[in-house]
C-alpha cells in the first residue's frame, strides 16, 4: 500500500507542475480521435469522466458529436452511475466537487458501453491503472462487458515503468499520451501487491 501512495505522491507532483494542461490535452485528444469510432466509421456509445483537477481535459461538447449516446459517471450510494447526458450544460457539481448530471438522471444499460474513457494518476505500459485510492472506476470496470475498451487518456509524465497492482484493479486497453498511444500487451507479467 506505501508503494501505491509513493506513486500517486510522485504523479501528483508530476502533474502539479505541468502548466500547459490545455495544450497538451489536445494533443491527447487528437490521439484518440481514432477510437472513437468503429472500423466501419459507426459511431460509438461513449462513457467519459468528466476532467477534474489535473486531469487531461475532455471536450464534451466535442465529444457529444462523435458519439451515438454520451455517457458520465454519477456517484450514487458509493458507487458510480453511468448516466446520458446531451450536452455540458446537463451537469452540476456533485461529490467532490466534480461535475455530475443533474437529476433526474437517465442511466445507461452497462451493455451499451463499447468505449470508456477512464482517469487516472499513474499508468504503466501493460495497462495497469493507479486512480486516486477510492476504488469508483475498479469497481465498475468489472460490470462492463468485457468487450467494452477501456482508455485511459493521459499526459506522458503519468506514464511509469510498473504501476503496482492488486487483485482488485482492472486493466486498461490502451493509455493515450500527448507523445502516442500505448496498446496494452496483456502477455506481460503484471507487478502485483509490489512483487514482480
Amino acid at each position: 500500500m506505501n508503494e501505491k501512495k509513493e506513486l500517486r505522491r510522485i504523479a501528483q507532483e508530476r502533474l502539479a507542475a505541468l502548466t500547459d494542461i490545455p495544450q497538451r490535452s489536445v494533443l491527447v485528444r487528437q490521439n484518440l480521435a481514432p477510437f472513437l469510432k468503429t472500423s466501419a466509421g459507426l459511431r460509438i456509445g461513449l462513457m467519459i469522466y468528466v476532467s477534474f483537477r489535473n486531469e487531461v481535459v475532455i471536450e464534451i461538447d466535442a465529444m457529444l458529436r462523435q458519439c451515438r449516446f454520451l455517457a458520465v459517471p454519477l456517484i450514487q450510494n458509493g458507487e458510480i452511475v453511468p448516466v446520458r447526458i446531451e450536452s455540458a450544460d446537463d451537469l452540476t457539481a456533485g461529490t467532490f466537487g466534480i461535475l455530475e448530471p443533474k437529476m433526474p438522471p437517465q442511466p445507461v444499460p452497462l451493455e451499451n458501453i463499447d468505449v470508456i474513457l477512464v482517469p487516472g494518476l499513474a499508468f504503466d505500459r501493460y495497462g495497469k491503472r493507479l486512480g486516486r485510492g477510492k476504488g469508483f472506476y475498479d469497481r465498475f470496470l468489472k460490470t462492463l462487458k468485457p468487450s467494452t475498451f477501456k482508455i485511459a487518456p493521459a499526459f506522458e509524465c503519468q506514464m511509469f515503468d510498473m504501476v503496482p497492482t492488486d487483485a482488485n484493479d482492472v486493466p486498461l486497453d490502451a493509455v493515450v499520451t500527448e507523445r502516442k498511444a500505448y496498446f496494452i500487451d496483456s502477455t506481460v507479467p503484471h507487478r502485483d501487491n509490489g512483487r514482480h
